[in-house]
């Protein structure tokens, strides 16, 4: 999203809504996905391998990663509130060319691969995990 040149600072995401509402719109699908937001890609993946260790019998690991989701939450919801409410600090350095497409395909994917989960990991994912 934003150049790695020695723009790492939460301050260099200010107001990147307002001078680049796609960019800023990526980076909060992204975001999302990474807490286990539903109905982003990221829920059925946190949801599949909470699943897993329950089953492998580790429901301490499981728990302590539901911990770790809440955590993030919390850590990404300050980047995007930076993103959406924050002022702009100056010129943000931004992906250009073919970085730009990816960005767009990525986040498109991670919406649909979501939508999609059923499809793309078995009819019955979404319930069996849910039931068990």
């Amino acid at each position: 999203m934003v150049s790695l040149r020695g723009r790492t600072r939460l301050r260099d995401y200010r107001g990147l809504c307002r001078s680049h509402p796609w960019h800023a719109a990526a980076l909060t699908v992204s975001l999302l996905s990474l807490t286990g937001i539903p109905p982003l890609v990221g829920f059925a993946a946190k949801l599949a391998l909470f699943g897993a260790a329950i089953d492998a019998g580790f429901s301490w690991l499981a728990l302590l990663a539901v911990v770790n989701t809440v955590v993030s939450i919390f850590y990404y919801l300050r980047i995007v509130g930076v993103m959406y409410l924050g002022s702009a600090t100056g010129r943000v350095a931004l992906l250009e060319g073919s970085s730009r497409l990816v960005l767009g395909v990525s986040a498109l994917l991670t919406i649909l691969l979501g939508l999609g989960a059923q499809m793309v990991f078995g009819d019955d994912f979404l319930l069996i995990t849910a039931l068990r």
